[in-house]
Protein backbone atom coordinates (compact mmCIF):
# COMPACT_ATOMS: atom_id res chain seq x y z
CA UNK A 1 0.00 0.00 0.00
CA UNK A 2 1.16 3.45 -0.50
CA UNK A 3 1.57 5.49 2.22
CA UNK A 4 -1.49 7.01 3.54
CA UNK A 5 -3.73 4.57 2.41
CA UNK A 6 -3.84 3.00 5.72
CA UNK A 7 -5.69 6.49 6.98
CA UNK A 8 -8.08 6.56 4.28
CA UNK A 9 -9.23 2.85 5.11
CA UNK A 10 -8.91 4.10 8.51
CA UNK A 11 -11.38 7.01 8.21
CA UNK A 12 -13.35 5.17 5.73
CA UNK A 13 -13.91 2.39 8.33
CA UNK A 14 -14.59 5.07 11.34
CA UNK A 15 -17.36 7.03 8.81
CA UNK A 16 -15.22 10.14 9.02
CA UNK A 17 -14.39 10.19 5.00
CA UNK A 18 -16.85 11.33 3.14
CA UNK A 19 -18.55 11.22 0.05
CA UNK A 20 -20.23 13.07 -2.82
CA UNK A 21 -24.16 13.88 -1.05
CA UNK A 22 -25.52 11.88 -4.14
CA UNK A 23 -28.78 10.77 -2.95
CA UNK A 24 -30.01 7.28 -3.28
CA UNK A 25 -32.76 8.10 -5.99
CA UNK A 26 -30.44 10.67 -8.20
CA UNK A 27 -27.91 7.62 -8.09
CA UNK A 28 -30.92 4.73 -9.36
CA UNK A 29 -32.23 7.68 -12.27
CA UNK A 30 -28.41 8.10 -13.32
CA UNK A 31 -28.07 4.38 -13.21
CA UNK A 32 -31.10 3.48 -15.16
CA UNK A 33 -30.94 6.39 -17.67
CA UNK A 34 -27.12 5.07 -18.25
CA UNK A 35 -28.52 1.74 -19.32
CA UNK A 36 -31.61 2.47 -21.04
CA UNK A 37 -29.91 4.92 -23.43
CA UNK A 38 -26.57 2.28 -23.79
CA UNK A 39 -29.70 -0.65 -24.57
CA UNK A 40 -31.37 1.85 -27.04
CA UNK A 41 -28.24 2.67 -28.98
CA UNK A 42 -27.64 -1.20 -29.39
CA UNK A 43 -31.05 -2.00 -30.54
CA UNK A 44 -31.44 1.52 -32.81
CA UNK A 45 -28.53 1.74 -35.15
CA UNK A 46 -30.63 3.47 -38.40
CA UNK A 47 -28.74 5.27 -41.28
CA UNK A 48 -31.91 7.62 -42.93
CA UNK A 49 -29.26 8.56 -45.72
CA UNK A 50 -28.49 4.43 -46.20
CA UNK A 51 -32.35 4.05 -46.18
CA UNK A 52 -33.63 6.72 -48.44
CA UNK A 53 -31.12 5.63 -51.08
CA UNK A 54 -32.36 2.07 -50.95
CA UNK A 55 -35.78 2.69 -50.96
CA UNK A 56 -34.87 5.05 -54.14
CA UNK A 57 -33.24 1.94 -55.47
CA UNK A 58 -35.49 -0.46 -54.62
CA UNK A 59 -38.69 1.43 -56.18
CA UNK A 60 -36.98 2.55 -58.79
CA UNK A 61 -37.85 5.86 -58.75
CA UNK A 62 -35.20 8.78 -59.83
CA UNK A 63 -34.75 12.09 -58.06
CA UNK A 64 -32.48 14.90 -58.06
CA UNK A 65 -29.96 15.71 -55.32
CA UNK A 66 -32.28 18.72 -54.81
CA UNK A 67 -35.46 16.31 -54.71
CA UNK A 68 -33.74 14.25 -51.98
CA UNK A 69 -32.90 17.08 -49.71
CA UNK A 70 -36.40 18.34 -50.20
CA UNK A 71 -38.23 14.81 -49.37
CA UNK A 72 -35.76 14.34 -46.86
CA UNK A 73 -36.70 17.50 -45.46
CA UNK A 74 -40.15 17.24 -45.78
CA UNK A 75 -41.11 13.90 -44.12
CA UNK A 76 -37.36 12.59 -42.73
CA UNK A 77 -35.85 15.07 -40.43
CA UNK A 78 -39.38 15.84 -38.82
CA UNK A 79 -39.71 12.14 -37.92
CA UNK A 80 -41.31 11.67 -34.46
CA UNK A 81 -41.34 8.95 -31.66
CA UNK A 82 -44.27 7.08 -30.81
CA UNK A 83 -44.69 4.91 -27.86
CA UNK A 84 -47.93 2.60 -28.28
CA UNK A 85 -49.71 1.74 -25.51
CA UNK A 86 -47.98 -1.91 -25.39
CA UNK A 87 -44.51 -0.42 -24.75
CA UNK A 88 -43.77 -0.68 -29.08
CA UNK A 89 -41.80 2.35 -30.17
CA UNK A 90 -43.00 3.28 -33.50
CA UNK A 91 -40.92 6.11 -35.81
CA UNK A 92 -43.61 8.18 -37.48
CA UNK A 93 -42.89 10.27 -40.94
CA UNK A 94 -43.44 13.67 -40.24
CA UNK A 95 -45.62 15.97 -43.16
CA UNK A 96 -47.47 13.05 -43.74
Amino acid sequence: MKIGENEKIAELLSGQLSFPAESGDEIKRKTLLTQLQTRLDAAVELNVHEMLRQVLYDSMVEMSEREKKQFFDRYIRPMRIVIEEDGALRLRLGGS
